[in-house]
């Protein structure tokens, strides 16, 4: 990308509307995944919070990363198989096999986190149509540049801004180490939600990896 592509993209925008919008959903409840139930019951101690915090609520949020680099791996042309390898095209599903299996889901191609509940916004659209801008200016370049490229081809219409993740857990382990780490490097700042005191999993983490952007709170003090 050079700047040339920034300043004739930042020409050709037509319409300002830099207006930020919010998608209301019901989050009266906690939306179950896989199961899951625990989490239940904090969330309806805080869900008067949220409704009260201004931004839009997402609740089992994944980033849309995944989606928009598996359609870019689907759409190269035929390679050899060292290359669909590299490309996380293709696994051993058994590693006592020789058999090679080909991804059919973005889940077999790349590590997907979800996050219980996450706030943000959409950018406004002057930006998005910017973006889309700039990725026409790149033609083929595009595909080097993942979110512009799932712009471009429409793959997210809008682009929703995560700024502050919540995981909620009842037990300490190595799920609420994952939701640390998913937290810390899918929204602004993370908020650990736990029925007992957690602050040695976040001081671990801030002290062995540099994340210092996760806050804990404790339900029973």
């Amino acid at each position: 990308m050079d700047k040339i592509h920034l300043e004739n993209s930042a020409a050709k925008i037509t319409d300002w509307n830099n207006d930020i919008t919010m998608e209301i959903k019901d989050n009266s409840k906690r939306n179950k995944f896989g199961g899951e139930t625990v989490s239940a019951e904090i969330y309806k101690s805080i869900k008067k919070d949220l409704a009260e915090s201004g931004f839009q609520i997402e609740q089992n949020y994944s980033t849309r990363i995944s989606d928009i680099m598996f359609c870019i791996i689907q759409n190269v042309s035929v390679i050899d198989e060292n290359s669909k390898f590299a490309l996380n095209m293709a696994y051993y599903k058994d590693p006592y096999s020789e058999k090679v299996s080909l991804v059919k889901n973005k889940r077999e191609a790349f590590y997907v986190p979800k996050l219980d509940v996450v706030l943000g916004f959409n950018a406004p659209k002057v930006f998005t149509d910017w973006l889309r801008l700039l990725a026409n200016e790149l033609k083929k370049q595009v595909s080097a540049y993942p979110l512009l490229y799932g712009i471009k081809y429409r793959i997210i219409e809008d682009l929703f801004v995560p700024l502050i993740a919540i995981e909620m857990e009842s037990k300490l382990g190595k799920h609420l180490n994952g939701g640390i780490f998913n937290m810390s490097k899918n929204a602004y700042v993370g908020i650990l939600i736990t029925r007992k005191n957690a602050s040695v999993h976040i001081d671990f983490y801030k002290r062995e990896f540099g994340l210092k952007n996760i806050l804990s709170y404790c339900t029973e003090g």
